[in-house]
């Protein structure tokens, strides 16, 4: 191989090639399929230019399929106006926005707004579009409030945390420490507001290696050290690290390319429950729900003051009143689309008098039921639009969605992954 003469740009031409024809079998899928829909997110690269992402959902032989559609540099401005031009993309490759069914996007006001934003201005070309905010940060924003001492004990934490890991002089004394005792954890995690686990696991590692920072701060003198010897700060901080832990694990779960509006109502409906639950739990004097709380309770013999229970309950009453705000349930009329079998979700479908006909006639199908309870709302409606097409179209309409931008951001993951600060100059169209 090392014989073959090869030109400065034999390789990059290569991948421009490949990418081109990847290119035009996307948007062939998207012209072929009878409907599509695209989730957006745009951010910042390591040489300060704004890149917009798209990606496509769109149906293949009845099953929906997803793919990377759109990389773009914005030059200057990231207004609704500026995004929409780039999107304007579609009529180069002579894509139909009329057969756009969704778009989903963060809630940035130059995606969001309605006379100005991304969302506005699709519609004004799309009319039948379904504009959905990510779940993802529906969720982010619904855990984002804590009242006064709640807050105040999570951002001394997080100052505990930064003062080790701020200096790596600091860091490897802390490693040594822990080995010397053997920790669960070699190590603090730093905090940040973007990462979507940052609050629990930095809190959980703090609260378990909250003995070797208390022999850390022995010979590192820092104002904040004498927290850890406080009973009511450190029940606080447990409380945190329990929550965070339980919310972190409803984030993983809305983290999946293929759930549902259905599916997101269910999960955050079970996280209101819990917290209905978790909070009458502490009213009647029941820790235990919280298990890092309780352990700690329990091993220095410790009852939960009645202060701090007050606090954790007016945090929890917040947090059910955010939760809801921000994942309203879907409307009754549309339940049919998850369990079309259930007749009093045919009673309150918003049908004409043919489409319930077929309704009734699908909902009595044995075969059907059968075949139901073993395949994914989208391939069981997109495998019957023979027989049922009305009833398939509305509810592929319905399912199409995305819910989350989480194709999107693991996409600029590998974005950066490709273009790095040695890489700085690099086009990375081709390569994504």
């Amino acid at each position: 191989m090392n014989t073959i003469p090869l030109s400065n740009n034999t390789i990059s031409r290569r991948i421009e090639e490949m990418s081109d024809d990847i290119e035009m079998t996307v948007t062939a899928k998207i012209k072929s399929s009878k409907i599509f829909a695209i989730q957006v997110d745009e951010s910042t690269d390591v040489a300060n230019c704004a890149i917009l992402l798209i990606i496509a959902r769109y149906l293949k032989n009845n099953e929906a399929e997803e793919n990377f559609l759109l990389y773009h540099p914005l030059s200057q401005h990231t207004r609704g106006e500026d995004i929409f031009n780039v999107i304007d993309y579609f009529k180069e490759k002579e894509i139909n926005w009329s057969n756009c069914c969704g778009l989903c996007t963060d809630c940035a006001k130059s995606m969001s707004r309605i006379y100005s934003g991304l969302c506005g201005l699709v519609m004004k070309v799309a009319p039948n579009i379904s504009w959905s905010h990510c779940c993802i940060h529906r969720q982010s924003l619904a855990c984002k409030n804590l009242s006064g001492e709640l807050k105040h004990v999570l951002d001394e934490a997080v100052k505990v945390v930064n003062f080790i890991k701020s200096k790596s002089t600091n860091s490897r004394i802390f490693k040594a420490l822990h080995e010397e005792m053997m920790s669960p954890h070699s190590t603090l995690l730093l905090h940040t507001d973007v990462r979507c686990f940052s609050h629990g696991k930095v809190l959980t590692w703090l609260f378990e290696l909250r003995y070797v920072v208390h022999v850390f701060f022995e010979d590192h003198p820092f104002f904040l050290a004498s927290k850890l010897h406080i009973c009511n700060w450190l029940q606080v901080l447990a409380y945190l690290s329990d929550m965070f832990q339980n919310i972190n694990k409803l984030n993983l779960t809305l983290q999946n390319s293929s759930i549902t509006v259905f599916s997101v109502s269910d999960k955050s409906e079970s996280m209101i429950k819990k917290i209905d639950f978790w909070r009458s739990c502490l009213e009647n004097g029941q820790p235990e729900v919280f298990e890092t709380l309780h352990n700690f309770l329990s091993e220095n013999k410790l009852h939960l003051s009645w202060e701090i229970r007050k606090k954790i309950i007016e945090h929890l009453t917040a947090l059910k009143s955010d939760f809801q705000k921000y994942f309203p349930k879907p409307e009754e009329e549309n339940y049919w689309i998850s369990n079309p079998f259930e007749e009093q979700y045919a009673q309150a479908a918003k049908l004409s008098v043919k489409e319930k006909e077929k309704l009734i006639e699908l909902s009595t199908d044995s075969t059907l039921k059968a075949e139901f309870k073993g395949h994914f709302l989208i391939n069981f409606w997109g495998n019957i639009s023979g027989e049922y097409e009305q009833l398939s179209d509305k509810a592929l309409k319905f399912l199409l969605p995305f819910t989350s931008t989480e194709l999107a951001d693991r996409a600029f993951s590998s974005y950066v992954f490709i273009k790095n600060k040695y890489c700085n100059k690099l086009n990375a169209l081709p390569d994504l």
